[in-house]
């Protein structure tokens, strides 16, 4: 270990991890409050079933 360098600990990444979780409950209430969410597309993409062509045994398509 390189002096000066103290490793991570690990209750460091934690505290990030709930503020990013709480910013996104914000952001989500604020929309559901204006009674629209403002990315529609990126929503419904994540219940959609995507199609993927069936390739053979080399992977090629």
């Amino acid at each position: 270990m390189k002096a000066g360098i103290r490793p991570r600990s690990s209750t460091s990444r934690p505290p990030g991890t709930l503020v990013l979780g709480l910013t996104s409950i914000h952001e989500a209430t604020a929309d559901l409050a204006d009674g629209h969410v403002d990315n529609d597309e990126l929503i419904a993409g994540m219940f959609t079933e995507v199609k993927v062509p069936k390739s053979d045994s080399t992977g090629e398509r």
